[in-house]
């Protein structure tokens, strides 16, 4: 069973999913933590191979990144159709029968993947490294409103250079070198997505974190990592892609 503990956080809901001791707490500006996890010790299980296009992470120029998907155009026409089918498939039939949600969450997963295959380089270029909203002042600048939202979240769950946190759902990893630039903390991400994982190496290293910021291929409904491995964890708007909300 997961070792949990209570962190103080100011919250508008918090639900409690007793059966593994997991407490999910929603935070007044739009963050999810996961309070501090210890670890889980179950095994990831086999996962279907995804078409992907080619891609190049350590590409400075959005073109360019976008250029290199073109490269190899039927595997770029793959990863397009494939997500589209599952919109096609609902379009025909919205019905929500047992067997249409099965089917929903035995292809979320593939869904996911495809749509940040496609949308991960125009997030960059469009919104910044941090795919998240955060609460506007009036003028205060849009990149400093997310790193206060991020700043905050590290303070409100006390992180402190020595600790190991868990970010879980990284994106390309914006939030977790703000926050460990913030606290000194060392921060794993968890992603499920190739390219993002890769671009967080990239970017780890261009901005002198890579030593406190990392990110690994996970899937954090079925996590790998022993008991006791994480002091903490947080998770900013990337649970919604979980197939089921009580996971």
């Amino acid at each position: 069973m997961t070792e949990t503990k209570q962190t103080e956080v100011i919250t508008e809901t918090v639900t409690e999913v007793v059966s593994t001791e997991v407490v999910v707490t929603e935070v007044t500006e739009v963050a999810e933590v996961v309070e501090v996890v210890k670890g889980s010790s179950s095994s990831i299980t086999s996962k279907p191979a995804f078409p992907t296009p080619q891609q190049d992470p350590s590409a400075d120029d959005f073109l360019q990144r976008l250029g290199k998907k073109n490269v190899d155009k039927e595997a770029h026409k793959a990863v397009v159709d494939s997500y589209y089918a599952g919109w096609d498939q609902d379009r025909n039939d919205i019905t929500d029968t047992t067997a249409a949600v099965d089917h929903r969450r035995e292809t979320a997963q593939r869904l996911t993947n495809h749509f940040y295959d496609m949308v991960t380089d125009f997030y960059e270029y469009g919104w910044g490294q941090s795919f998240h909203f955060a609460k506007m002042w009036k003028n205060l600048p849009f990149d400093h409103a997310v790193a206060r939202h991020e700043d905050y979240l590290a303070l409100k769950l006390g992180l402190k250079r020595g600790q190991k946190v868990m970010d879980v759902g990284c994106g390309v990893g914006g939030p977790m070198r703000e926050i460990a630039s913030f606290s000194g903390a060392t921060i794993v991400g968890i992603n499920n997505n190739d390219y993002q994982v890769e671009r967080v190496g990239v970017l780890a290293k261009r901005t002198g974190l890579a030593k406190l910021t990392s990110a690994v291929k996970e899937d954090f409904t079925a996590m790998s990592f022993e008991d006791n491995s994480f002091d903490a964890a947080y998770s900013i708007e990337a649970c919604v892609h979980a197939p089921r909300l009580e996971m």
